[in-house]
């Protein structure tokens, strides 16, 4: 006996994809009780200090339908998110694909960047800005690539990039 339903696998690719915008959604700008509110308590919570080189951030992290969002709060907002599966597997290109669209507001990711070396043993491998500068780029590991999807707003980057220079 021969099953085929295509109409029945469209909709669960576009209810995985939608699951993906909804639960890992890196949304710069939302306050802590905005990002407690989408992806419920956090799991990790600490603070950075400034000085040597560093701003005050807090650090944030959630678990949400397996993913692990990891945020850092400068000024009380979201200023940069990382998105990941837990346990680490690579993203596909639906799920990449889906966050650029949930990050764009209302703006065009470019792509702009090769490949760069980066903390850890990451490579970034797909490098995108926006319009008003904030950046997002895919980033893995030789073994392991397309593990992360990391988003920075241009305040951070613009306050970072000061303190590194004090």
């Amino acid at each position: 006996m021969k099953f085929s339903c295509p109409g029945a696998i469209s909709s669960l690719v576009i209810l995985a994809m939608f699951s993906v915008a909804n639960s890992a959604k890196a949304n710069l700008g939302d306050s802590e009780e905005q990002l407690i509110a989408r992806y419920g308590p956090e799991i990790i919570k600490t603070k950075d200090q400034p000085g040597n080189g560093a701003v005050a951030l807090d650090r944030l992290s959630f678990n949400k339908s397996g993913f692990q969002i990891d945020v850092l709060l400068f000024s009380g907002v979201s200023s940069e998110e990382s998105v990941y599966h837990r346990p680490y597997a690579p993203l596909t290109e639906e799920e990449i694909k889906t966050l650029l669209d949930a990050n764009r507001e209302n703006q065009s990711w470019k792509m702009v960047g090769p490949q760069q070396e980066l903390q850890h043993g990451l490579h970034s491998l797909e490098f995108w800005q926006r319009t008003d500068g904030t950046v997002a780029s895919l980033e893995g590991t030789n073994d392991k690539p397309r593990l992360l999807f990391h988003v920075q707003s241009l305040e951070l980057a613009n306050a970072e990039q000061k303190a590194r220079q004090q």
